[in-house]
């Protein structure tokens, strides 16, 4: 998240400029980090999902496994609060840009 920020340090000074506050563009770049992490943990819960069952079967060590709903949900909040700790220094580095350096440089 930091690199994308640094890369994208231009287009956040012009939000700014346009009138976004700086809640509205610390949202934005947390709810995009939110979104990169769901982005590679639902399709990694949806294959657990999918492969458990069969690998219970299949072999005897893993016999009684089973991966229930809250086993999901948690695998879901823990990719949301990964996101939001990922994101939030980025967040708030975001948030504090200067518009005027930001595109000076």
């Amino acid at each position: 998240m930091a690199q994308a920020l640094r890369e994208r340090i231009p287009e956040l000074a012009i939000l700014k400029t346009i009138g976004f506050s700086n809640l509205s563009v610390l949202l934005i770049v947390l709810s995009e980090s939110v979104f990169i992490s769901l982005l590679g943990g639902l399709p990694g819960l949806a294959l657990a999902a999918f492969l458990v069952p069969g690998m219970g079967q299949s072999v005897s060590f893993l016999t009684g496994i089973e991966l229930s709903i809250t086993t999901l949900l948690q695998g879901i909040t823990l990719a949301v609060l990964l996101g939001i700790v990922v994101g939030l220094p980025s967040s708030i580095r975001a948030m504090r840009l200067n518009i005027v350096d930001a595109l000076r440089g």
